[in-house]
């Protein structure tokens, strides 16, 4: 398990309401998931929060990279 450290950063930015940077944030605390414990169910979580973000304000290289890793996890 993951200690609370790379969480901080998207408590951060929920709280201020930085829409791009939660995106990214969750993004890349699923990468960093998927790399050490691979817990798909909080992986899934996390990409649908930052898919659901970045179809909102228009992030294409991110909703890209979301599907992508999705993609990677069914193989």
């Amino acid at each position: 398990m993951l200690p609370d450290v790379p969480k901080r950063p998207i408590a951060f930015c929920e709280a201020k309401g930085m829409l791009p940077e939660l995106a990214w944030s969750c993004s890349d605390l699923a990468e960093l998931i998927v790399a050490n414990d691979g817990d798909t169910a909080r992986v899934q979580e996390l990409d649908e929060q930052a898919l659901d973000i970045a179809n909102s304000i228009g992030m294409q290289p991110w909703i890209r990279r979301i599907l992508s890793r999705r993609e990677v996890l069914k193989a």
